[in-house]
């Protein structure tokens, strides 16, 4: 174990511990000097993209610490269904369709709860999944 204290690429030095081998451990220094960002402009960054990533969707309700948890679990099961979605052998405009309908059944879990509780993309995307094909039917999506 070994303290350093790195420049890091936002130009901000800071103490990091690191473990293992001298040869790891110079490969991490460099990775910090080259694209690592100290903490406290890493936590700058998760906000800012949160913050993007928020912006149209509902506010959550719950403790202040919940909702802050919840909106970066929600920016990212969005960006997790959305890849998805791009990937998918439809039309662009069933992508479109799916997309929008997704993100309706999205503005409608206003509880942080059901964010926490549903964290992984996947169990999210597979749990709203079928009502999003129910939606699209109706509306004759395809």
């Amino acid at each position: 174990m070994a303290k350093y204290y790195p420049t890091f690429s936002c130009w901000h030095q800071d103490e990091v511990v690191l473990f293992g081998p001298e040869k790891e451990r110079d490969r991490k220094l460099q990775w910090f000097r080259e694209s690592g960002l100290c903490p406290q402009c890493y936590k700058a960054k998760q906000v800012a993209e949160v913050e993007r990533g928020s912006e149209g969707l509902p506010p959550l309700s719950e403790t202040d610490k919940q909702i802050q948890w919840a909106e970066k679990i929600r920016v990212d099961v969005i960006g997790y269904v959305k890849n998805k979605i791009s990937k998918a052998s439809n039309t662009e405009a069933q992508k479109e369709g799916f997309t929008k309908i997704f993100l309706e059944l999205c503005d409608s879990k206003t509880e942080a709860k059901w964010w926490i509780d549903n964290r992984d993309g996947h169990s999210t995307m597979k749990m709203l999944w079928p009502e999003v094909i129910r939606i699209a039917k109706e509306r004759q999506l395809g």
